[in-house]
């Protein structure tokens, strides 16, 4: 039988291990939540861009505006690693809708080099509301691709009708010339 002062030494080292286990769960917490918060932010638009994009956007459900390029889809290599593009879309309909993105890497592409790691972008539904028009970012990371080639991302926004998930517009690809 243990003596009073081993009971003692006992509890301790159990409460320690229990307060440690605590604080590193409380630890991986908050910088899980920080590192998420510099992934959005990434995919943040200014106030002041947003609303010069929506002002040149044209009236079709989804399109796509690169940062620096007039061709609509197609982004040229710079000496960033990472090619952003904004996309554009419009509900066209009389209620407030929630519209998902889905981007992924042509098949192409995959086979290039392109994988689904390398582009950024909010996966959660946003909500638009009725006729209205929004902005939203994705970024592919291109470091480490091989130049002289052109890689494509397909974009596809489909809206909540119900319970389901449906096509909103015709799914687009984005390129990007590697140069």
């Amino acid at each position: 039988m243990l003596g009073k002062k081993g009971m003692e030494i006992s509890i301790n080292v159990i409460v320690m291990i229990i307060l440690g286990l605590i604080m590193f769960s409380a630890a991986i917490a908050i910088f899980t939540n920080l590192f998420q918060g510099i992934k959005e932010t990434e995919l943040m638009i200014s106030e002041q861009m947003r609303e010069r994009l929506i002002r040149n956007f044209p009236t079709s459900e989804l399109v796509f505006l690169p940062e620096t390029t007039k061709s609509p889809q197609r982004k040229l290599f710079t000496t960033d690693n990472q090619v952003r593009f904004y996309v554009g879309i419009y509900n066209d309909k009389d209620t407030n809708m929630e519209f998902k993105l889905n981007i992924e890497p042509t098949e192409a592409s995959r086979g290039a080099g392109l994988e689904q790691d390398k582009i950024t972008y909010l996966k959660e539904p946003h909500m638009l509301g009725a006729k209205k028009r929004d902005i939203y970012v994705f970024i592919i990371n291109i470091e480490g691709l091989e130049s002289g080639k052109q890689y494509g991302a397909i974009v596809n926004v489909t809206r909540e009708e119900g319970s389901d998930w449906v096509q909103h517009g015709r799914p687009r690809i984005a390129y990007v010339d590697l140069r």
